[in-house]
């Protein structure tokens, strides 16, 4: 059986309700609860779009929860139809809504419900960062075993050397480099524009950034200027703030021979998409 989705993915725009919705539903299934009552589902669902959604749009449970029924995915009692598509989260409250995974689902997991991990890893793969996978994962209560995914997309085994080669082996924010012997500990090479939404594995498309950095910048923590200075987002708070908001403007740390710059395109892409 396949997992799709239904206009859940518009080319580099990011459109994750659906998939959270599904992926929270397999991580009740996994812990034995098959009906999930609205009025217990909706800060769960809030929390996890609000965490993991796209930060421009307005986060709304109701809609996934009314809609993955056409995905052949998911079930409502009372069905959807029944109350005509008026989503509302006062209409599901009043009606007693019960969601659950769809007959064909739970048919096909009853039979092999080891698919609901592979499931989870290939959502996970073609919708959110890496650097997520273990949130998202965590926060819908999914249990994983190790397992490799294969992505859809050939992944260029040289991007990582090329982009903290293009950043001298520093974190772009921070200025962070250490080694241990030779060996570069704790950077990483973040896409500006996520994979899994088309984003190529070039050096224009690259940040070296050390791990806490990286994760971050993921979850849309700072961002860019069409002038390449950070931008850092007013969400955040916590008594660690003045150790990401004192990079509000600076300019990034760059190598300083033949340095390439990161495309406009990406910078907006993240933006738009990612930055909070």
């Amino acid at each position: 059986m396949i997992i799709q989705f239904k206009q859940w993915k518009s080319g580099a725009h990011r459109a994750p309700h659906k998939p959270l919705l599904f992926l929270f539903a397999l991580g009740q299934w996994q812990q034995g609860i098959k009906e999930i009552p609205w009025v217990a589902a909706q800060p769960i669902l809030t929390n996890l779009l609000n965490r993991f959604g796209v930060p421009a749009k307005k986060q709304t449970p109701e809609n996934p929860w009314g809609r993955l029924y056409k995905d052949q995915l998911w079930q409502l009692t009372p069905h959807a139809d029944e109350i005509n598509g008026n989503f509302s989260p006062r209409l599901f409250t009043e009606t007693q809504s019960v969601g659950q995974l769809s007959k064909e689902v739970q048919e096909h997991l009853t039979a092999r419900p080891e698919d609901l991990v592979r499931w989870a890893y290939e959502i996970l793969d073609d919708q959110f960062s890496p650097t997520q996978h273990a949130d998202i994962l965590s926060a819908c209560g999914i249990t994983t075993y190790e397992t490799v995914v294969q992505t859809k997309r050939k992944r260029n085994p040289g991007f990582a050397a090329d982009v903290l080669r293009n950043y001298g082996n520093r974190c772009a924010l921070c200025g962070y480099h250490l080694q241990l012997d030779q060996q570069i500990v704790g950077l990483e090479a973040a896409h500006i524009q996520w994979h899994a939404f088309d984003g190529p594995d070039t050096i224009d498309n690259g940040l070296a950034l050390c791990s806490l950095h990286h994760k971050l910048f993921d979850y849309g923590a700072f961002g860019l200027s069409d002038e390449l200075s950070i931008v850092v987002s007013r969400k955040l708070n916590g008594s660690s703030i003045d150790d990401i908001a004192k990079y509000q403007d600076a300019e990034l740390h760059r190598h300083p021979i033949d340095f390439v710059d990161p495309s406009l395109e990406f910078v907006r892409w993240q933006r738009q998409e990612v930055l909070k």
